[in-house]
């Protein structure tokens, strides 16, 4: 933490997906060579899910090259093994510095069919589903007793954009 780590992009790129990720932070203190601490100047409901994306990551200069095709684990977990568009299996990191994880390995599948992810909820081949992409599916765990649907207020935005420069949208 007491020194500036490399980025595998510059700033321009990271400031373009998001240039205001970074505006509630008032001071970064360098608490010890392994932890910072970090003080907002205002409440922020996305401030930790953005600083966990590309704004907030640091890597040495020998990891950028090989990023994409051989990932590393610094964490609780390490990567087990990666199958594009199937699954991401992660194994308790045993040089982990912290607390030893819960539970020994995670895998994560991924679906693009919002059916097919509930179905294999209800039957026990998955135990979470972090996000349900389709309304429809909704109705499955309102009609079950084991599950509670809640509405709330989300962090999420849907944008609708037009460009009025076209006289197709001036009126």
């Amino acid at each position: 933490m007491r020194r500036s780590w490399p980025r595998p992009w510059p700033w321009s790129v990271v400031t373009a997906n998001g240039p205001t990720y970074l505006d509630p932070i008032a001071s970064i203190e360098a608490v010890s060579d392994t932890e910072a601490r970090i003080t907002l100047s205002k409440s922020s409901n996305s401030w930790l899910f953005n600083i966990s994306g590309p704004v907030g990551t640091m890597f040495t200069e020998s990891d950028i090259a090989d990023l994409a095709t051989a990932p590393i684990g610094t964490g609780p977990y390490t990567v087990s093994s990666f199958k594009t568009g199937d699954s991401l299996v992660l194994a308790a990191n045993a040089d982990y510095w912290g607390e030893a994880p819960y539970m020994s390995d995670v895998t994560l599948r991924f679906f693009t069919d919002a059916t097919a992810q509930t179905n294999a909820f209800f039957s026990g081949d998955i135990n979470l589903i972090s996000g349900i992409s389709q309304f429809q599916v909704v109705d499955q765990f309102k009609a079950n007793s084991d599950f509670q649907v809640l509405d709330g207020a989300s962090t999420g935005e849907v944008t609708l954009s037009m460009i009025n420069a076209s006289d197709a949208f001036r009126d």
